[in-house]
């Protein structure tokens, strides 16, 4: 007897089909219209609190009313169940091969990628022409915060950008790459740069663009974060710490300070006052931080990023879940030395030093 014949597996469902399952029932009431990196994208929710909250938090980036390069619906329901979608079989299982525990459940569809946050019930639905949220949206607002700004950044890296591990700061087209591991003080650094004069770009994320003569940067509006020894250490950040965490850090010793793993977000309209957040500049060099706190002076020595691998690897962000894409640049140190091929580079090593930084970058930029 010839052995029995499988079934064809059913075919997955489209992009549309889940995006169709998300949005069932859904009825806007109020819309956000937004510009953020050159792109105009309108949000629209069926909360209104959570267009409040969200209007509050892009402020900076709000635009008249009209057409869109990017529409996000965002359908506020109870927490999305894995099954929502006849036939979409999500996998738990890592996107990142190199991590260890799965945040995500997620599948990739013929056109576009549905993602499931495991602890919270949000799912997400984007490709191309799609951009749904949907799930306890209000209660989990930060990552509608994220999904926008992901979006934004989807459509750079499909033109070619590159994803940097970087904060960003400008003197009009004048832009500074500040790149480092985590803990690096890129944030700090920024932020006492802008309080010095220049605008903010981005917050360890800057996308880099290849265009002439030089490559263009382009942040995502998020707003940094910082922990109490950056924000306690400048008059203008100190306001972002409440009075209550203020009294009971007093007592701790600098360096302790340094090391409390609390973070609390910089609104850099309310600390610096308007404007002063941008989204876009050209890339005038690149400053990679190595130095360590106790280490002595700090030296910033001029580096041929091509002949440096360690440095590009502090530079490179590689796309995860909500970024990466068939049609996402590669990003390896070769794209990358290729994209800052004669860009000015500088490597900060030695001791942490940040007003002799600043003090420098301050100098490169009034070249």
């Amino acid at each position: 007897m010839p052995p029995p014949v499988n079934a064809a597996a059913p075919p997955l469902p489209r992009l549309a089909q889940a995006a169709k399952r998300l949005c069932r029932g859904f009825s806007p009431v109020a819309s956000l219209p937004l510009h953020l990196a050159g792109t105009d994208v309108t949000v629209a929710s069926d909360s209104l609190p959570l267009v409040e909250v969200l209007s509050d938090y892009f402020r900076e980036f709000s635009r008249d009313p009209g057409p869109a390069a990017i529409t996000i619906l965002v359908r506020t329901t109870p927490p999305v169940p894995p099954d929502f979608c006849p036939g979409l079989d999500l996998v738990d299982q890592p996107f990142d091969p190199r991590e260890t525990a799965a945040k995500e459940q997620w599948a990739d569809l013929p056109d576009g990628r549905v993602v499931r946050k495991k602890r919270t019930g949000m799912v997400f639905a984007f490709g191309d022409a799609v951009h749904v949220a949907a799930g306890p949206c209000l209660d989990h607002a930060d990552q509608v915060v994220n999904f926008i700004n992901f979006r934004v950044a989807a459509r750079h890296l499909s033109r070619g950008c590159l994803l940097a591990h970087a904060s960003g700061v400008a003197k009009g087209e004048r832009g500074l790459l500040l790149a480092g591991v985590a803990g690096a003080g890129k944030s700090t650094l920024a932020l006492r740069l802008v309080g010095r004069g220049l605008d903010f770009v981005s917050n360890d994320r800057l996308l880099v663009g290849a265009d002439a003569p030089r490559p263009r940067l382009y942040g995502l509006a998020k707003r940094p974060r910082v922990n109490p020894g950056t924000a306690l250490s400048d008059p203008r950040l100190a306001r972002v710490v409440p009075e209550a965490d203020r009294s009971r850090y007093a007592s701790l010793p600098e360096d302790r300070l340094w090391e409390v793993q609390r973070k609390y977000d910089v609104v850099i309209e309310d600390c610096f006052g308007p404007g002063r957040f941008r989204l876009s500049t050209g890339l005038c060099a690149v400053a990679v931080f190595t130095w360590r706190r106790g280490r002595g002076a700090a030296r910033a020595v001029p580096v041929n990023l091509a002949e440096r691998p360690d440095l590009l690897a502090r530079v490179i962000k590689r796309p995860g879940i909500f970024l990466a894409s068939p049609g996402t640049s590669d990003h390896d140190p070769g794209s990358f030395s290729a994209r800052l091929e004669g860009v000015t580079a500088f490597e900060f090593s030695g001791g942490v030093d940040f007003p002799a930084a600043e003090d420098f970058l301050l100098d490169l930029l009034a070249d």
